[in-house]
């Protein structure tokens, strides 16, 4: 994304701000909760400065970069949010084909930050049983895997 955002002192780091949380919320569907920058930034070619966005159930770097000396900047996420819906639909699919039962999949908070070897855990319910679903975030890509895990497995823990 690209817009200008320059005033008199430098760069108008609300308006940066804005631009990030119109990012999150267009990109991903996010609502964010607060933005985090530089609280000064000189107008200037090729700068380039780190924000960090909080959502829900985390927090999201995001590198935002000054294509020109006018303040037209653009902003990139240094890191995927995962999409927890998608997750929990991936999830009871892989039940489906592998049981044949219908789950349904819950996994806490819409958005998550994909931070690398992050773990949280899911359930997942079928017609004989409640089973929790444990999640490993792989890379700050959004890839994750995920296993059952048993009572006993949990008990080691």
């Amino acid at each position: 994304m690209v817009t200008l955002v320059a005033c008199s002192g430098g760069l108008d780091m609300d308006k940066v701000k804005a631009l990030i949380s119109e990012l999150i919320t267009k990109q991903v569907g996010a609502s964010v909760k607060s933005v985090t920058c530089p609280e000064q930034r000189e107008t200037k070619a090729g700068d380039s400065f780190e924000c960090t966005a909080e959502i829900d159930h985390g927090k999201v770097p995001v590198t935002v970069t000054q294509k020109d000396g006018d303040g037209t900047v653009s902003a990139e996420l240094k890191q995927a949010i995962l999409k927890v819906g998608e997750l929990e639909k991936l999830i009871a699919g892989n039940i489906k084909e592998s049981t044949g039962d219908d789950a349904t999949v819950s996994c806490g908070p819409k958005f998550r930050p994909s931070t690398p070897n992050e773990t949280f855990d899911c359930t997942a319910k079928t017609p004989d049983a409640d089973v929790k679903i444990k999640v490993t975030v792989k890379d700050d890509q959004g890839n994750v895997r995920f296993e059952a895990v048993s009572d006993e497995e949990e008990d080691q823990e």
